[in-house]
C-alpha cells in the first residue's frame, strides 16, 4: 500500500496553449480511498475547459491522466449536465 501524499491538477481552455497548476492535499477517506477538490477560478460563459490529475506517493509524482474535458453552460455541442457540471 501506498500513502497518497497530494495530488496536482492541470486546468485550461480548450483553445488555451497553456495549463494552470494548483497542487491540492490528498484526504486519506479510506484504506485506499483518496480525495481532494477544488474550485476552479475565472470559468468563463460558453467555454470548453479541460483538465488532468497527477498523484504523488513517497516515490514522486506519477504521470497526467488523459484530459476530461468539460464546459460551462451555453457552449453547445454534444454534451450532458450534471449538477452544474457540464460534460462535452
Amino acid at each position: 500500500m501506498f500513502l497518497l501524499i497530494f495530488s496536482r491538477v492541470q486546468f485550461r481552455s480548450e483553445n488555451a496553449a497553456k495549463w494552470q497548476e494548483k497542487e491540492l492535499d490528498a484526504v486519506n477517506l479510506d484504506r485506499d480511498v483518496y480525495r481532494g477538490g477544488y474550485t476552479l477560478p475565472g470559468l468563463r460563459h460558453a467555454t470548453v475547459y479541460m483538465a488532468r490529475v497527477a498523484s504523488k506517493n513517497a516515490y514522486g509524482y506519477n504521470d497526467f491522466g488523459r484530459p476530461f474535458k468539460f464546459a460551462t453552460k451555453g457552449a453547445g455541442g454534444d454534451i450532458a449536465i450534471f449538477g452544474n457540471l457540464v460534460c462535452v
